[in-house]
């Protein structure tokens, strides 16, 4: 399993072949298939390398397969984190429940990353509020010597909250602008019942 991730990132991150890193990490999760750690974690490496060669298609198809042979929460969580690179709404829709039902079920040290792609999705399929909410508790611990310190969901986390922050603010605005509307139509037509009652 150590060689083959070290020849998965030599494939994929030093020459760029990731389909090659794709194959040899079937064959191996072929092999692992006795041993669950090895075996999931050669599929996830699968997945990755799929996606990192933009075969989306086959990725799924593959998670499918594999989850059909045996549960795991790994791929799971693999799955709901390269649905969020995917960006399609079935791919999202797909793996978003199953990433918050992992949320009681995995260790405490590993659920803020679960929340947190739990959150990016939430933020694509149509639910920023729920992904504020879970960003904002979550961006202490993404911040330098915070517990689950990352400098790329550090970046994709203040980016959703702005977003927010702004659709907001939008709301507030148009909120306001039509109460607005509706009081001067209310002045309005008072003003007019009483023009109609003195004459």
């Amino acid at each position: 399993l150590w060689a083959l991730d070290v020849l998965w990132r030599h494939l994929v991150q030093r020459t760029n072949r990731p389909g090659r890193a794709a194959e040899i990490s079937l064959l191996a999760a072929v092999a692992l298939r006795p041993c669950p750690t090895a075996w999931q974690r050669a599929v996830c490496l699968a997945l990755k390398a799929l996606a990192f060669d933009g075969q989306w298609d086959e990725c799924w198809r593959l998670a499918a397969a594999e989850l059909s042979f045996r549960p795991s929460r790994e791929i799971l969580y693999q799955c709901g984190r390269l649905a969020h690179f995917d960006g399609r709404r079935e791919a999202m829709d797909a793996y978003l429940p199953h990433l918050l039902g992992l949320l009681p079920l995995v260790p405490s040290s590993v659920q803020p990353a679960v929340r947190f792609w739990a959150a990016m999705l939430q933020q694509q399929t149509g639910r920023p509020l729920l992904a504020e909410r879970a960003l904002r508790d979550l961006l202490p611990a993404l911040q330098p010597g915070g517990a689950q310190e990352s400098q790329t969901k550090l970046k994709l986390a203040r980016e959703v909250l702005a977003t927010v922050s702004t659709l907001e603010a939008d709301v507030q605005r148009i909120y306001a602008l039509s109460s607005s509307v509706w009081l001067t139509a209310m002045g309005k037509g008072s003003r007019e019942k009483e023009a109609t009652a003195k004459s």
